[in-house]
């Protein structure tokens, strides 16, 4: 026979879904900031790349010095807009995480919503008919008492 948890233990579980669904709700907006700030990171350095390549055209003349070091200003910025796309791959990785996180916390808040009011209405039941069975044994007592 499994009995079931209190009303305490309860409202102790739905407080902690609440507590949970608010970290997870501050989770998935910092890792919406985060993927703003890695979208306009990489556009920036996609229009950096695109000035370099630019810049790489109208210099076809210089040395070959100077082109390998444009060249490696090319790289740099390609290094840097490949690290900002798994940066922001991976910020996309937890927001996802922190929804689905978050829609389990809520699924589980509704469960332990549903328990508690069943078990809010059988408690009410129960003291009712306690209530009822002293009232009886009352009339009983003052009944046998009066003879």
């Amino acid at each position: 026979m499994q009995m079931e948890p209190s009303v305490q233990e309860m409202q102790m579980e739905l407080s902690k879904e609440k507590n949970l669904k608010r970290e997870m709700e501050s989770q998935l907006f910092e890792s919406h900031i985060e993927v703003q700030r890695c979208r306009d990171m990489i556009k920036r350095l996609l229009q950096e790349k695109l000035e370099i390549e630019q810049e790489l055209r109208g210099y076809k003349q210089l040395k070959d010095g100077e082109m390998q070091q444009l060249q490696c200003k090319i790289n740099d910025a390609l290094s840097n807009a490949e690290r900002l796309l798994e940066a922001k791959s991976k910020a996309e990785d937890r927001w996802f995480a922190a929804e689905e996180s978050l829609a389990e916390a809520q699924r589980v808040r509704s469960e332990m919503q549903h328990q508690l009011a069943a078990t809010t209405k059988t408690t009410q039941l129960l003291l009712n008919t306690k209530h009822d069975e002293l009232v009886h044994v009352k009339m009983e007592f003052e009944g046998d008492h009066r003879r």
